[in-house]
Protein backbone atom coordinates (compact mmCIF):
# COMPACT_ATOMS: atom_id res chain seq x y z
CA UNK A 1 0.00 0.00 0.00
CA UNK A 2 1.34 3.42 -1.02
CA UNK A 3 2.70 5.46 2.37
CA UNK A 4 1.96 8.31 1.60
CA UNK A 5 -2.14 7.34 1.01
CA UNK A 6 -1.99 5.81 4.45
CA UNK A 7 -0.52 8.99 6.00
CA UNK A 8 -3.13 10.71 4.46
CA UNK A 9 -6.04 8.39 5.69
CA UNK A 10 -4.13 8.52 9.36
CA UNK A 11 -4.29 12.30 8.84
CA UNK A 12 -8.15 12.21 7.64
CA UNK A 13 -9.00 9.88 10.45
CA UNK A 14 -7.25 11.89 13.10
CA UNK A 15 -9.76 15.21 11.66
CA UNK A 16 -12.91 13.16 11.70
CA UNK A 17 -12.28 12.05 15.70
CA UNK A 18 -11.60 15.84 16.77
CA UNK A 19 -14.96 15.96 15.11
CA UNK A 20 -16.61 13.37 16.73
CA UNK A 21 -15.37 14.05 19.32
CA UNK A 22 -16.55 17.90 19.29
CA UNK A 23 -20.10 16.38 18.08
CA UNK A 24 -20.24 13.94 20.93
CA UNK A 25 -20.08 16.69 23.56
CA UNK A 26 -22.28 18.93 21.97
CA UNK A 27 -25.13 16.61 21.01
CA UNK A 28 -28.51 15.47 22.44
CA UNK A 29 -28.27 12.24 24.85
CA UNK A 30 -28.84 9.15 22.75
CA UNK A 31 -28.82 11.35 19.26
CA UNK A 32 -27.43 9.11 16.53
CA UNK A 33 -23.91 9.86 14.86
CA UNK A 34 -24.64 11.77 11.65
CA UNK A 35 -24.27 10.07 8.40
CA UNK A 36 -21.72 12.11 7.02
CA UNK A 37 -19.48 11.00 10.10
CA UNK A 38 -20.29 7.48 9.11
CA UNK A 39 -19.70 7.96 5.45
CA UNK A 40 -16.50 9.44 6.06
CA UNK A 41 -15.20 6.40 8.73
CA UNK A 42 -16.01 3.50 5.98
CA UNK A 43 -14.73 5.05 3.26
CA UNK A 44 -11.21 5.67 5.58
CA UNK A 45 -11.51 1.46 6.05
CA UNK A 46 -10.43 0.52 2.71
CA UNK A 47 -6.93 1.58 3.34
CA UNK A 48 -6.78 1.52 7.32
CA UNK A 49 -8.80 -1.30 8.01
CA UNK A 50 -12.12 -1.93 10.01
CA UNK A 51 -10.86 -2.43 13.40
CA UNK A 52 -8.72 0.73 13.11
CA UNK A 53 -11.13 3.38 12.55
CA UNK A 54 -13.96 1.95 14.45
CA UNK A 55 -11.33 1.94 17.85
CA UNK A 56 -9.88 5.23 17.31
CA UNK A 57 -13.39 7.08 16.59
CA UNK A 58 -14.76 4.48 19.85
CA UNK A 59 -17.84 3.52 17.60
CA UNK A 60 -19.61 -0.03 18.75
CA UNK A 61 -18.32 -3.12 17.09
CA UNK A 62 -21.85 -4.16 16.30
CA UNK A 63 -23.41 -0.50 14.70
CA UNK A 64 -20.22 -0.70 13.21
CA UNK A 65 -20.49 -4.34 10.94
CA UNK A 66 -24.13 -3.13 10.43
CA UNK A 67 -22.91 -0.22 8.52
CA UNK A 68 -20.57 -2.49 6.42
CA UNK A 69 -23.51 -4.63 5.47
CA UNK A 70 -21.58 -7.46 7.21
CA UNK A 71 -18.67 -7.60 5.19
CA UNK A 72 -15.26 -5.22 4.95
CA UNK A 73 -15.03 -2.74 1.93
CA UNK A 74 -13.00 -3.53 -0.85
CA UNK A 75 -12.14 -7.16 0.52
CA UNK A 76 -14.07 -9.75 -1.80
CA UNK A 77 -14.42 -13.34 0.05
CA UNK A 78 -12.14 -16.19 -0.25
CA UNK A 79 -13.19 -19.29 -1.43
CA UNK A 80 -9.75 -20.76 -0.46
CA UNK A 81 -8.56 -23.66 1.66
CA UNK A 82 -8.82 -23.06 5.28
CA UNK A 83 -6.07 -25.55 7.50
CA UNK A 84 -8.00 -25.57 11.06
CA UNK A 85 -5.60 -27.12 13.82
CA UNK A 86 -7.58 -30.63 15.35
CA UNK A 87 -5.86 -29.97 18.51
CA UNK A 88 -8.56 -28.21 20.84
CA UNK A 89 -7.29 -25.34 22.90
CA UNK A 90 -7.46 -27.73 26.09
CA UNK A 91 -5.77 -30.59 27.08
CA UNK A 92 -8.44 -33.10 27.41
CA UNK A 93 -8.02 -36.16 29.97
CA UNK A 94 -7.41 -39.53 29.31
CA UNK A 95 -10.10 -41.88 29.84
CA UNK A 96 -10.02 -43.23 33.15
CA UNK A 97 -12.17 -44.40 36.22
CA UNK A 98 -15.05 -42.27 37.60
CA UNK A 99 -16.53 -42.40 41.17
CA UNK A 100 -19.47 -40.90 42.21
CA UNK A 101 -20.88 -40.76 45.74
CA UNK A 102 -24.24 -39.07 46.51
CA UNK A 103 -26.54 -39.68 49.81
CA UNK A 104 -30.66 -39.22 50.80
CA UNK A 105 -30.17 -35.84 50.43
CA UNK A 106 -29.02 -34.94 47.18
CA UNK A 107 -25.47 -34.23 48.30
CA UNK A 108 -22.75 -35.29 45.58
CA UNK A 109 -19.30 -36.44 45.36
CA UNK A 110 -18.13 -36.59 41.65
CA UNK A 111 -14.34 -37.63 41.02
CA UNK A 112 -12.63 -38.62 37.56
CA UNK A 113 -9.67 -39.79 37.92
CA UNK A 114 -6.83 -40.23 35.13
CA UNK A 115 -5.99 -44.02 33.59
CA UNK A 116 -2.73 -43.77 36.11
CA UNK A 117 -4.06 -42.71 39.00
CA UNK A 118 -4.78 -44.14 42.01
CA UNK A 119 -7.22 -43.57 45.16
CA UNK A 120 -7.80 -45.26 48.77
CA UNK A 121 -11.67 -45.87 47.85
CA UNK A 122 -12.68 -46.86 51.57
CA UNK A 123 -10.89 -44.02 53.12
CA UNK A 124 -12.70 -41.50 50.34
CA UNK A 125 -16.15 -43.21 51.12
CA UNK A 126 -15.65 -43.06 54.87
CA UNK A 127 -14.87 -39.57 55.00
CA UNK A 128 -17.52 -38.89 52.94
CA UNK A 129 -19.95 -40.28 54.94
CA UNK A 130 -18.26 -38.47 58.09
CA UNK A 131 -18.92 -35.22 56.49
CA UNK A 132 -23.19 -35.85 56.49
CA UNK A 133 -24.95 -34.69 59.22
Amino acid sequence: MDQSRTTAAATRLQQLQERVDTWRLTRARYSRLPEEFWNEALSLTQTLGVEAVRATLRLRFDTFQKKLGGHSPGVEASHGFVELNPTPPFEVAQPGPMLELSDATGTRLTIRLGANDALDLAALVEAFRRSQP
